[in-house]
């Protein structure tokens, strides 16, 4: 007499053995068996994976370098084409390439990265899919059951609007670091829609701790003229830059978040000169609205030389409250920056 057992018998192992090699397709069949197939997955680590937007599709791909997670990538090819899969060898060492490819507008998919680890998602600036329509609740179902450490998402002004789609999608991935990478626009675009909508306090909600933006001033100047003033509530004609550092910053930490980074990235031809550089009264008044806090937090800056031109900065009451600054000259792709580093350890 032969006895079958019922998959839900099966010991993790045996499962396994079943559904390694599978085709993305039958993958997507099996997985709706039951619960426990749908949430069985081997856990695995990935160091970076890129999200590409082309015209008529979307590429994840993922430098790897361990054979037995690379397998994992080749496995989710569909002979439909609902899903490509193909791998390519990096020339400038012994990693490579593992990508996938999706018909666009992404479809609803079953996750293909559970129970995986990703220290790094980040969507490519150069060919980008923006935060626009329903793009992120489609990504997230694609990572849907792993953890990601820190995301990084491509803005523009329009897709700026869509900031608040933004904390639930880091929610569903449990992620505590998120950065924004703004393109043709400015850090101060960031403003209104935080302030709107309460993204620091819901991203806080969601999880994240970190910050990190990259962007520029690009077109605003304390004149008001190829910009904007500072928002009504801040002092009679502030510069709208020394408002987003001195005012929306600290506002960040305060809401809960504990560690911010901040680069400056002059667009190409451009002027690189900021009208009023930061005095030293200026630096004093956000060490002291951060020390007021009374939390544990980090925020470095990363400023164009015009906008800081101090080379040293200390203050007496520095030990007392438990902080550390640094100011540095940095030489990065013969481009020169101020970097300021704030540290408060209790």
């Amino acid at each position: 007499q032969v006895i079958m057992a019922s998959l839900d018998e099966l010991p993790d192992d045996i499962i396994r053995m079943f559904t390694r090699g599978l085709p993305y397709k039958d993958k997507l069949v099996f997985s709706q068996v039951n619960r426990r197939l749908r949430n069985f997955e081997v856990p695995w680590e990935l160091h970076s994976v890129k999200l590409h937007k082309f015209p008529t599709t979307f590429n994840v791909s993922a430098t790897i370098t361990e054979p037995s997670v690379g397998w994992k990538f080749l496995s989710f090819y569909s002979e439909d084409e609902d899903v490509k899969a193909w791998k390519g060898k990096n020339k400038d060492n012994n990693s490579v390439n593992y990508n996938l490819k999706f018909a666009f507008p992404l479809v609803n998919h079953v996750s293909i990265f559970s129970e995986a680890t990703i220290r790094h998602l980040e969507v490519d600036p150069i060919l980008p899919i923006y935060v626009e329509n329903d793009n992120l609740e489609k990504v997230a179902a694609l990572f849907a059951g792993c953890t990601i450490d820190k995301v990084t998402l491509v803005f523009d002004n329009k897709s700026l609007e869509n900031l608040n789609h933004v904390p639930r999608f880091l929610s569903s991935i449990h992620t505590k670091h998120v950065g924004f990478v703004l393109l043709h626009t400015g850090y101060v675009n960031l403003i209104a829609p935080f302030n709107r909508d309460r993204i620091a306090a819901e991203l806080v909600k969601a999880g994240v701790r970190e910050i990190t933006l990259s962007g520029s001033f690009k077109n605003y100047r304390s004149d008001g003229h190829n910009g904007e003033r500072a928002p009504s509530n801040s002092a009679d004609g502030q510069d709208i830059g020394h408002y987003f550092i001195f005012n929306f910053l600290p506002d960040l930490f305060e809401t809960g978040i504990n560690r911010i980074n901040m680069g400056f990235n002059p667009d190409k031809g451009s002027s690189r000169r900021i009208n009023n550089p930061i005095s030293g009264n200026q630096l004093d008044g956000l060490l002291d609205r951060l020390a007021s806090l009374d939390k544990c937090l980090r925020l470095q800056l990363s400023l164009s030389p015009d906008m800081h031109p101090m080379r040293r900065y200390t203050r007496a009451d520095d030990e007392e409250l438990g902080r550390v600054v640094h100011v540095d000259e940095v030489t990065e792709d013969t481009r020169t920056f101020s970097h300021i580093d704030i540290q408060h350890n209790k």
